[in-house]
């Protein structure tokens, strides 16, 4: 699908044209005795057809103001619909299964692309969550280092016995 996007659709005359090689590839796909790697071919680029001008009718309905261009654009958009949904109906298990494997992998390409953005996001977020909790426990260490300094120093039983003297009759402690 990402070859599709490359590949925008921009004007009624260009639909007009993917209209007309997915009409071919679609006659193409009709001929009996095809081997299985052509059929892999053939229904890839129908899949890559059908995407861009599912696209490219899209982001026509929205810009196309005139009212001829509009009745253009409906034609063409029926023309899709006859197009893909009679051929779709004569298809055996062995164009589905093909036709379902590539879509798969036009998914999986995008699940991958989308996985690996969201394992780098993740990987900035523990680096950066890593580093903020470093300095913070560098932080709290060192003011429980200095709780631990003075529970030392104030602790009782730690301090040593006070030196006794004596001075005349006095007794200091």
């Amino acid at each position: 699908m990402s070859e599709a996007k490359n590949s925008k659709i921009t004007d009624l005359e260009d639909l007009g044209d993917r209209l007309a090689v997915m009409e071919g590839v679609v006659e193409d796909l009709k001929k009996p005795k095809l081997s299985r790697s052509q059929i892999e071919v053939l229904l890839n680029q129908y899949i890559l057809l059908e995407d861009s001008i599912l696209a490219g009718i899209e982001i026509l309905s929205k810009t196309i103001a005139s009212m001829s261009d509009k009745n253009i654009l409906d034609t063409r958009t029926e023309q899709f619909n006859h197009v893909g949904s009679d051929f779709q109906d004569t298809w055996n298990d062995e164009y589905w299964a093909c036709y379902e494997m590539i879509r798969e992998g036009y998914s999986r390409r995008k699940l991958n692309s989308n996985t690996s953005e969201k394992v780098a996001h993740l990987q900035e977020l523990a680096i950066a969550l890593n580093k903020s909790t470093t300095e913070e426990k560098k932080e709290e260490s060192k003011a429980l280092e200095e709780v631990d300094e003075l529970s030392r120093k104030y602790k009782p039983g730690n301090h040593p016995e006070p030196v006794s003297r004596k001075c005349c009759d006095c007794f200091i402690a």
